[in-house]
């Protein structure tokens, strides 16, 4: 059995995470030439830096500027009276020039520190229309973008968590930016849920927004992904709660659509996700027509409410006189007589219950004081 090298180059490190021989060879292609390949970080911004020499104005004026960017970015310049172009670190760089004599547009590729022209200035009037830091595998191998590059890994049969490390390890990708790169060679929202879950070990909320912004998916479609990268439904309903400013009716349906979660589930979940006793009971009542005992157990038994409370959410999610005695009655095993005071309190108007009782007396003063 041979030990693994701490030492050994990142090149071999790469090669030796995947066992097929078709992905040895290809993922032994994806560290980057130069000092990143051979320490092991992540490439940092402003990998490329180019000198520009150009002209201007009668007299003429020669000047020099200078531009940073980064390993897959490429910046428009447009800078016309071009004198040169000078490549001064160790990134290839692609100029796009476009020459005015001839109308046409024209590619170069600039080694570390290769100038165009060699020497002396460009002849003709050229203007620097953009210029590209190259993803350069070590055999040599160019891409204009991390995208291509992604899209390259996914043509050799690479998996989507192959391609995430790469984009993390070596081009120390945000999570946002790992999800829109991926999204863009192809990768589905659950997929892409499920990548980003475990490179990131992503927080719920956070996983949320990311889908949200990149995929401008709505919540149904986030819950969902987020049930294929195994969070659970708590979680789910907390996060779409959070970043969708969501209702408990919408956060409700959906767990209802995702998870198929009961009314004793989603309640629970509504409760976790910071929802007010009254707005599950409303919530539930409307998504899943529950009866008044269905969402008075949720009451006593996932919010602890007693039974007042639980009345008094019941009449403002619209339970009627007769189902909400009923509920109270079974759920807190109450008295006909103490059900009626616990309704009086909540706000119901009892009169019709008390017609012909013993609880008229009793209760007149309580009740119709209210």
């Amino acid at each position: 059995m041979t030990r693994s090298n701490p030492n050994r180059p990142v090149s071999q490190a790469i090669a030796e995470m995947f066992a097929r021989p078709r992905a040895r060879s290809a993922l032994a292609l994806l560290v980057l030439a130069g000092a990143a390949a051979a320490t092991g970080t992540a490439h940092a911004a402003g990998e490329c830096k180019i000198e520009i020499g150009y002209h201007y104005g009668n007299p003429r004026v020669d000047r020099v500027t200078y531009r940073t960017f980064d390993l897959g970015q490429t910046i428009t310049i447009n800078r016309s009276g071009l004198n040169y172009t000078r490549n001064l670190r160790s990134y290839k760089v692609k100029l796009r020039h476009y020459n005015h004599v001839t109308s046409s547009a024209s590619y170069l590729t600039l080694a570390r520190s290769q100038r165009d022209p060699l020497v002396g200035f460009h002849l003709m009037p050229i203007t620097l229309q953009r210029a590209t830091c190259l993803v350069q595998t070590s055999d040599g191998m160019l891409f204009d973008s991390l995208r291509a590059l992604a899209s390259w890994m996914k043509s050799t049969g690479q998996t989507i968590d192959q391609i995430t490390a790469v984009l993390v390890q070596q081009f120390n990708q945000s999570m946002r930016q790992v999800a829109s790169t991926l999204r863009s060679i192809g990768y589905s929202i659950n997929q892409v849920a499920v990548a980003l879950k475990n490179r990131f070990n992503a927080g719920a909320a956070q996983l949320a927004s990311t889908l949200k912004s990149v995929y401008g998916a709505s919540a149904t479609q986030v819950a969902n992904a987020m049930k294929v990268a195994g969070y659970a439904m708590n979680q789910t309903a907390a996060a779409i709660k959070q970043v969708y400013n969501a209702s408990a009716q919408a956060v409700a349906s959906t767990l209802r659509s995702v998870y198929s979660a009961t009314v004793t589930q989603a309640g629970r979940a509504l409760k976790v996700a910071g929802y007010a006793l009254e707005q599950t009971v409303s919530a539930l009542k409307s998504v899943y027509n529950a009866s008044a005992r269905q969402v008075t157990q949720v009451a006593r038994a996932v919010y602890g409410a007693g039974a007042t409370v639980a009345a008094t959410a019941l009449r403002e999610a619209g339970y009627t006189l007769s189902q909400a005695l009923d509920s109270i009655r079974v759920v807190y095993g109450v008295s006909y007589t103490e059900a009626i005071k616990i309704l009086a309190a909540a706000g119901y108007d009892v009169r019709p219950l008390m017609i012909g009782t013993r609880t008229t007396t009793t209760l007149t003063s309580f009740s119709f004081s209210r």
